[in-house]
């Protein structure tokens, strides 16, 4: 399913996006909910920005005002789900990301994103089956293959560790993917007491994340703030009530 924009500055916009150029992306969007405020691609771009910065509340109205305008969109409904999911709203979460399957039932991202929540709620096989649906319509879905070494579902004889270290040869200009694939491959490793090919792949994935420069630091804080608005008393009393019962 195509989920790429149609107008040529939305196309733009998300290009300076993925370039990083986040601010340039924002005007430019800007510009175009200025001609029509009710642009649900605009929106949803605008949403993603948020979400990359950590404004997860910000993200999520904006993805919720996009997919009034069209709830046609299963990416929107996806990233909603992942957003929800990072304000500790797992059951809405799955509710969004069940809604973008219904729309495109072979949409890996979701099936990994219900896989996180199931493994995040102790629901192991269930998590495990979701992350290999995942693989199934998607193998290139790098962060499946850590959710699953993980889980230690993945052994040094699986074939999908063959596959991981094929995706690395291909990946190489890919820091992101590379981090996670080290990383899925050093839990292979440990699980099966290799300790060389464990510091090995753990001494790589450190590597490939890396910072480049301090802007993390600023993206760190931002992360913090809003796990600290997250834990309030009231949020982690009626966790204690939910595990008592």
């Amino acid at each position: 399913m195509n989920n790429q924009p149609t107008d040529a500055r939305l196309i733009e916009a998300t290009n300076l996006k993925n370039q990083g150029k986040k601010e340039d992306a924002t005007r430019l969007l800007q510009e175009v909910l200025k001609e029509n405020l009710e642009n649900p691609e605009a929106l949803q771009i605008l949403g993603q920005i948020s979400y990359d910065e950590n404004n997860f509340d910000v993200a999520r109205d904006l993805f919720k005002e996009s997919l009034k305008l069209d709830p046609t969109q299963p990416h929107v409904w996806n990233h909603l789900g992942q957003v929800l999911n990072d304000l500790r709203e797992p059951d809405e979460a799955a509710e969004m990301l069940n809604k973008a399957l219904e729309l495109n039932p072979d949409f890996g991202r979701a099936y990994k994103n219900l896989a996180n929540i199931k493994f995040n709620r102790g629901d192991r096989d269930e998590g495990i089956e979701l992350a290999y649906k995942a693989l199934e319509v998607n193998p290139d879905l790098f962060g499946t293959y850590l959710i699953l070494t993980k889980a230690k579902a993945i052994k040094v004889g699986d074939p999908l560790v063959g596959k991981m270290e094929t995706l690395l040869g291909k990946n190489q200009g890919n820091p992101g993917a590379c981090g996670m694939l080290h990383y899925a491959l050093s839990y292979v490793f440990e699980q099966a007491g290799d300790t060389e090919k464990f510091f090995f792949h753990l001494n790589k994935a450190n590597a490939c994340n890396k910072p480049t420069d301090d802007s993390w630091k600023e993206k760190l804080n931002k992360r913090v703030e809003n796990i600290k608005s997250l834990m309030t008393s009231d949020f982690l009393a009626a966790k204690v009530s939910e595990a008592r019962k």
